[in-house]
């Protein structure tokens, strides 16, 4: 998958209460998510993973038995050099919680183990120790459940997934906030990232 362009959300890859299973070796490169980064848009340049539960009555959801799942059954499936405008350059999970509105949580499963993301590109930047970073590789936000209609126990793994940003002066390898922990260890290519993993 090379060369997408999405105006919104998820440049080669979005998924709304879908399952996204790779069972081939898998590239996803240069795509981009160009959505407009002040209406939280603009996430997950390669993919976009979320849940429909709490658009409209969330029947999607109920219907697919299904939260939004990405996973590849095969190894080295890779996720590089594609842009977000917002978070995620690699791969966004989750569902962005605008300013005012009330919290929405996504049961999200994503599980990128034995995978590689590399070399991506986000280009809005949160503040790390005082200091500006971008959520360039990784991204997973309000990634939580299961409460009410979400159907679905989210994951977020990473199990020997290798993860190598392009800017050691401020790229995030795994970005997550108000998202459950993640679980495995990835492997961070040294001197590639500012930060290894943020959560806040």
């Amino acid at each position: 998958m090379r060369s997408n362009i999405a105006m919104s959300c998820g440049g080669a890859i979005s998924a709304k209460t879908a399952r996204v299973q790779a069972d081939a070796p898998l590239e996803v490169t240069f795509n981009e998510a160009r959505g407009t980064s002040y209406a939280g848009r603009g996430n997950g340049g390669a993919a976009y993973i979320t849940t429909c539960a709490y658009e409209g009555d969330g029947a999607a959801a109920t219907l697919y038995q299904d939260d939004g799942t990405l996973f590849c059954t095969s190894l080295g499936a890779q996720f590089d050099h594609n842009l977000a405008k917002r978070f995620g350059g690699g791969v966004y999970a989750g569902v962005f919680n605008s300013n005012g509105a009330p919290v929405r949580l996504a049961a999200t499963i994503v599980d990128l183990s034995s995978q590689f993301v590399r070399s991506n590109a986000a280009y809005t930047p949160v503040l790390v120790a005082g200091y500006w970073a971008d959520p360039s590789q990784i991204a997973a936000e309000n990634v939580n459940g299961p409460v009410g209609t979400r159907l679905m126990t989210p994951v977020l793994g990473f199990n020997y997934t290798v993860v190598e940003g392009s800017n050691p002066f401020r790229d995030i390898g795994i970005y997550s906030t108000n998202s459950i922990n993640i679980y495995g260890s990835p492997g961070f290519i040294p001197g590639s990232l500012y930060a290894p993993i943020v959560v806040q």
